[in-house]
C-alpha cells in the first residue's frame, strides 16, 4: 500500500508543480473580477482615411473597461515591482472572499457597478484606481510598511500646498492617460490597414504552410527586417547622401557655395547621428506645412504623453525635498 501511495505521489507531484507555476498573477485575477462591473467594450472601428486626407492621431476611443484591462493585464501583470509587492502582501483574502464581500463587483446583473471599491474610490487616474484595488485585494500585514504609509498620509495632511500640487500634476496626467494606454491596444490611430499590411508582408509569407515553419519565418525576419531594413541603412543612407551631395554640387555650382558647404547637411544621412536634426526638421515641416506626414503624425501622437513624464518627474522630486525628511517626526 505504501508503494502505491508513493508512486501516486510521484506522478501527481509534477502536475501540482505545473499548476502552481501557471497560477495567474494577482493583477490577472483582479481583472477577471473587477472588469465584470463594467459594460462590455465595443470594438472600435479602425480609422479609414480617404486617399490624400489626414488622420486625426489625437482622436482616441477607449472604453472604461478597456482602460482598466490594459492597466491590469498589460502593465501591472508584467511589472516585476508589482509582483514583488504582491508577494510581500499577506494572503488574508482570496477571490472567494472578494465575491462574498462584493469588493469589486455587484451581486445582481442590473447593478454590477455597485460594490465596495466603487463606493470608496476617489482616485484621479486609472492607474491609481487599479493600485487601490490591489491594496484592497491583498492587504499588507507588515507593521513597518503600514506605519510608513500612515506617516506619508500625515505628512501630506500637514503640507496642504504640496498635496494640492500633487493632485494638479495627476490631473494633468489624466488628460493624456487615455493616449498612453491606447499604445497597448489596436485602437491607436496609427494602427491602420496599411500598417497591418506592412507588418504582415514583413514577417509572414503568402503561403499558409510556410507560416507554420518557425525556422523559415525566423530566417525571413533576419534577412528582410534585421539586415535589409535596419543594418543596411548604416551603409545605404550614407552612400545615398554622398551621391546626392555630389550631384547637387555638380549641377548647382555656385561661387557663394563651396564644395564643403554642400556637405553641411550630410549629417542627416547618417543613422543615429541624424536624430539630433529631427527636432529642427519637424519645426521646418510645420512651418512649411509639407514634408513627411508619417513623421509629423508620430510626433503629434507623442506630444500628449508629456504630462505623464512631467508628473513622474514631479512625484520623484518629492523624495528629494528637504521637508520629506521631516516625516520621521510624525
Amino acid at each position: 500500500m505504501r508503494i502505491i501511495s508513493s508512486l501516486l505521489f510521484m506522478f501527481c507531484l509534477p502536475v501540482a508543480v505545473t499548476a502552481t507555476e501557471k497560477r495567474p498573477s494577482l493583477a490577472t485575477q483582479l481583472a477577471d473580477h473587477y472588469l465584470k462591473s463594467f459594460a462590455e467594450a465595443v470594438q472600435p472601428v479602425a480609422p479609414q482615411a480617404k486617399q490624400g486626407s489626414r488622420v486625426d492621431v489625437t482622436n482616441i476611443h477607449l472604453s472604461p473597461r478597456t482602460e482598466r484591462a490594459v492597466v491590469f493585464n498589460e502593465i501591472f501583470a508584467k511589472s516585476d515591482a508589482y509582483q514583488a509587492q504582491c508577494q510581500e502582501a499577506g494572503k488574508l483574502l482570496n477571490p472567494y472572499v472578494w465575491n462574498d464581500l462584493n469588493l469589486f463587483c455587484g451581486t445582481t446583473t442590473t447593478t454590477p457597478d455597485y460594490h465596495f471599491l466603487s463606493r470608496i474610490n476617489k482616485t484621479i487616474t486609472v492607474l491609481g484606481e487599479v493600485a487601490l484595488a490591489s491594496f484592497i485585494s491583498a492587504p499588507i500585514t507588515n507593521l513597518e510598511t503600514l506605519t510608513q504609509r500612515q506617516r506619508l498620509i500625515a505628512f501630506l495632511c500637514q503640507n496642504s500646498q504640496l498635496y494640492h500640487d500633487l493632485r494638479n500634476e495627476l490631473k494633468n496626467y489624466r488628460t493624456s492617460e487615455k493616449t498612453m494606454l491606447s499604445l497597448w491596444t489596436e485602437t491607436d490611430p496609427l494602427y491602420t490597414k496599411e500598417y497591418v499590411k506592412y507588418l504582415t508582408n514583413l514577417f509572414y509569407t503568402s503561403s499558409p504552410a510556410s507560416n507554420k515553419s518557425a525556422s523559415l519565418l525566423q530566417t525571413k525576419k533576419i534577412w528582410l527586417r534585421d539586415i535589409w531594413n535596419i543594418y543596411s541603412n548604416y551603409i545605404w543612407y550614407p552612400v545615398m547622401g554622398f551621391l546626392s551631395t555630389e550631384i547637387q554640387y555638380f549641377f548647382f555650382k555656385s561661387e557663394k557655395k563651396s564644395h564643403s558647404d554642400h556637405y553641411k547637411g550630410f549629417g542627416t544621412w547618417i543613422p543615429i547621428y541624424n536624430f539630433f536634426h529631427t527636432k529642427l526638421m519637424i519645426c521646418l515641416m510645420k512651418q512649411k506645412k509639407t514634408g513627411n506626414r508619417s513623421l509629423l503624425k508620430i510626433s503629434t501622437r507623442s506630444i500628449p504623453l508629456m504630462p505623464f513624464i512631467l508628473s513622474i518627474r514631479f512625484t520623484n522630486t518629492i523624495e528629494d525635498m528637504p521637508t520629506t525628511k521631516s516625516m520621521q517626526a510624525f
